[in-house]
C-alpha cells in the first residue's frame, strides 16, 4: 500500500461557534461619543475616513500566552447628508439631530450584522466574523509548492488522501482507498483508517506499506507488523541531531546502522525475523581504510579473529521506527521506496489527468469526500480499461505468426456523454 495525499483546494484560522455571533454590548454609546467628539471640531472631519468598531477575538483556542487579536467588526464613515433619503444610522445611534445640523449622515461601510438586542439597558449587537470562511468544514492545509518542490505553500481546503496499489506483477497502479478530511488535520493518523478500509472492502492485506514521513508515527508501525506487512515509511528525525559527532556519540547513523569501536560505520548483514532484529558487522574495513585512528585501532583489535569483524544488531523493539524489516540504506530499500511515486501519478490523474480535483467548486466535507470518491473510481476505471486494451493487444500480436510486422491496433473506448463530462469534471 502506497499513502498519499492530494489536497483539495482553497484561509483561516481555526475558529468556533462564537465566530458566528460575536457580542458588542454599549455600541450605540460607543459610537455616539466618538461621533460627537468629531462634530466638537467640524473643520477636523474628513469625509469617507474609516471609524473602525474592534474588539478582542472571543475564541478559547488562544494559548494563555498569546495575545488575541483586535476583530473589526463594523466600519462606519460621514459623508455629505441625503436629504431626501438620510441614514437610518443617524436615529439608531441618536445622532439624528446633531448630524442634520452637520448636514452629515453616518453611513456603514463594512460590518456583517447578525442580531440587534435593544431591550435591555444595555444595547447589545451581534456581528459575524469578517474573517470567518463561507466553508467552515475547511481549513489550512500544507502542500509542496508546484513552482519550487524544495517550498511548501498553504492552501486553504480539503484533503484527500489516496492509498495506491501497487501490482509489480501486472505492471498496474490503482487507487484501493480514500478518506477526506479537513486541510489542518493531522494526515498521519489517518495510516490505520486507510489499511482498515482496505481490509474491509478489498478483502487483501499489503505485504509492504510505503509511506512518506507524515505517517512515521509509532502506532502506525505497530498497526502494520501486526497485520503482516513490512513498514517502510520514511523517517522523520525531527529534533534529533543528525551531524556526524552527534551521531557517532550516539552509537548508529541515521539509517540506524551502528558505528563499531574503531569508528568505522558497520553494514548491514540481514534481517533475522525470528529474534526481530537487523544484523551488522564491521567487515574487517581497517584492511582498506585510509583512516589512521582505524588502522591504529586495529592493531589491538579483539574483533579481528571473527570473520566478519565487528558484529552487533539493532532490534525493531528497542528502535520500531527506526530499524525496519528491510534495512534502511540498502539497496533493497531504496529500491522498494522508488516505487512511492505511484501515489504521486494517481494524483496528477485525479487533478491534471481528469481535471477532478483541480479547483473545484465545492463546499462542506460531505461534498469533497463525494467528490474525492469520484475521481478515485475514475482514475481506477481508466486504469483498469487501459490495462485490458494493452493486454488485449499484446495477446492479438503474439497470435499473428507472420514474418510481416503486424500493424498495430487501436481499440478506442466508448463515447463518454457531454454530461457525464460535465458532472466529473466539474467544468
Amino acid at each position: 500500500m502506497n499513502a498519499e495525499s492530494s489536497l483539495i483546494t482553497c484561509d483561516s484560522p481555526d475558529f468556533s461557534s462564537v465566530c458566528r455571533c460575536i457580542e458588542f454590548q454599549g455600541l450605540i454609546e460607543n459610537v455616539r461619543k466618538r461621533i460627537l467628539y468629531r462634530l466638537k471640531d467640524p473643520e477636523k472631519i474628513v469625509l469617507g475616513k474609516e471609524i473602525r468598531i474592534k474588539v478582542e477575538c472571543p475564541s478559547t483556542s488562544f494559548p494563555e500566552d498569546v495575545e488575541r487579536p483586535k476583530v473589526e467588526l463594523l466600519v462606519l464613515t460621514l459623508q455629505q447628508a441625503n436629504h431626501e433619503q438620510p441614514s437610518i444610522l443617524n436615529q439608531l445611534f441618536g445622532l439624528k439631530e446633531e448630524l442634520a445640523k452637520a448636514k452629515l449622515d453616518l453611513v456603514a461601510k463594512r460590518g456583517l450584522l447578525h442580531t440587534i438586542n435593544l431591550a435591555d439597558e444595555i444595547d447589545s449587537f451581534a456581528f459575524s466574523c469578517p474573517k470567518l470562511p463561507a466553508d467552515t468544514d475547511a481549513r489550512i492545509g500544507v502542500r509542496r509548492d508546484s513552482k519550487n518542490p524544495n517550498r511548501k505553500e498553504k492552501i486553504f481546503g480539503f484533503n484527500a488522501v489516496i492509498a495506491t496499489s501497487v501490482e509489480l506483477t501486472l505492471g498496474i497502479e490503482l487507487p484501493v482507498a480514500c478518506i477526506t478530511i479537513a486541510g489542518n488535520s493531522q494526515e498521519g493518523n489517518q495510516y490505520i483508517p486507510l489499511k482498515e478500509q482496505i481490509a474491509k472492502y478489498q478483502g487483501e492485506t499489503s505485504k509492504i506499506d510505503l509511506a512518506d514521513a507524515k505517517y512515521d508515527e509509532l502506532h502506525n508501525y505497530g498497526f502494520s507488523r501486526d497485520h503482516g506487512a513490512i513498514p517502510i515509511i520514511d523517517y522523520n528525525p525531527r529534533n534529533e541531531k543528525i551531524n556526524v559527532p552527534a551521531l557517532k556519540q550516539r552509537g548508529y547513523d541515521q539509517n540506524g546502522w551502528p558505528y563499531a569501536p574503531c569508528g568505522a560505520l558497520t553494514r548491514p548483514n540481514g534481517f533475522d525475523f525470528a529474534s526481530k532484529r537487523a544484523n551488522f558487522s564491521c567487515r574487517r574495513q581497517c584492511l582498506e581504510t585510509s583512516d589512521p585512528d582505524i588502522r591504529k585501532y586495529a592493531d589491538h583489535c579483539p574483533h579481528w579473529i571473527n570473520y566478519q569483524g565487528f558484529s552487533t544488531h539493532m532490534s525493531t523493539k528497542q528502535f520500531p521506527r527506526l530499524i525496519t524489516e528491510v534495512i534502511r540504506g540498502t539497496t533493497r530499500h531504496k529500491e522498494l521506496k522508488a516505487l512511492r511515486p505511484a501515489s504521486e501519478r494517481i494524483n496528477s490523474s485525479a487533478k491534471d489527468g481528469l481535471n477532478i480535483l483541480t479547483k473545484p467548486k465545492i463546499r462542506g466535507l460531505g461534498n469533497a469526500s463525494i467528490l474525492a470518491l469520484l475521481a478515485v473510481m475514475a482514475v481506477m476505471l481508466k486504469r483498469i480499461t487501459a490495462f485490458i486494451v494493452k493486454v488485449t493487444l499484446s495477446v492479438r500480436k503474439k497470435r499473428h505468426n507472420t514474418e510481416v510486422q503486424p500493424q498495430r491496433i487501436y481499440l478506442p473506448g466508448p463515447k463518454v456523454p457531454k454530461f457525464i463530462w460535465n458532472l466529473i469534471q466539474r467544468e
